[in-house]
């Protein structure tokens, strides 16, 4: 699938949705939500924090056609804080490589580039949900 069609997804979520911590949103510490239905029909204003995004992206990607082995939900850490973090990986075999979307960084990044912010821990990939693998470092 393409480049250009990654970054539309992209830039459809990063317009429609903005962050907000799951306890401000739902009382809660964690809550996992796609909001992909929502961003199909037009919402805006959608607020969740990394999981929504990740999701959100995930899904639309797999709805355009992505093959599902080329599309990830990714549990990484921030190289500054160790703080946990989730994002979504897709494989665009127009470039031949990986990129990350995420609620923090203004495009989709590449592998290199991800891993100079992040140490990825693991990724549940879409045609195996429920089963994370490590990823290597």
């Amino acid at each position: 699938m393409s480049t250009k069609r990654i970054k539309e997804i992209f830039d459809l979520v990063h317009d429609r949705m903005s962050y907000q911590t799951d306890i401000r949103n739902y009382g809660v510490e964690e809550h996992w939500k796609s909001w992909a239905k929502e961003i199909r029909e037009g919402q805006e204003d959608i607020r969740d924090d990394c999981d929504g995004f990740a999701t959100t992206f995930a899904e639309l990607l797999a709805e355009e056609g992505f093959p599902l082995q080329d599309i990830a939900i990714v549990f990484c850490y921030s190289r500054q804080g160790r703080e946990g973090h989730l994002a979504c990986k897709v494989f665009d075999d127009e470039r031949g490589g990986w990129y990350f979307l995420d609620n923090n960084v203004k495009r989709p990044m590449s592998e290199s580039n991800y891993r100079s912010i992040f140490h990825l821990e693991s990724a549940m990939y879409l045609h195996r949900p429920g089963k994370w693998v490590r990823e290597e470092s």
